[in-house]
């Protein structure tokens, strides 16, 4: 059995007014660098759970090799509603 993670990049980001996982950090973005670091631990799977500019996520990670899942509730839901999305994408694929 493997070890998954989940990257919770699903919410408004409404208290930091930038959207977070793409606020640059170095010459990298936070959400690649914390692929980068999963990868390098040998994660695997790697889902992250995109909904508020999920297409935005999508594209920025095209070549990264993870798995999105989509909260469609994001803006009505807490953290740990997307958290429990990505834990069952990761339970189905370890």
């Amino acid at each position: 059995m493997g070890t998954g993670a989940v990257i919770v990049a699903a919410g408004l980001s409404s208290r930091m007014k930038e959207f977070k996982p793409m606020l640059c950090l170095g010459e990298k973005t936070v959400v690649e660098h914390t692929v980068s670091a999963l990868r390098a631990a040998e994660v695997d799977p790697v889902t992250v759970v995109v909904g508020y500019k999920g297409d935005l996520l999508r594209r920025h990670l095209a070549e990264s090799g993870v798995r999105f899942v989509e909260n469609p509730r994001f803006a009505q839901t807490q953290m740990f509603d997307s958290v429990l999305i990505g834990l069952a994408d990761v339970a189905e694929r370890c």
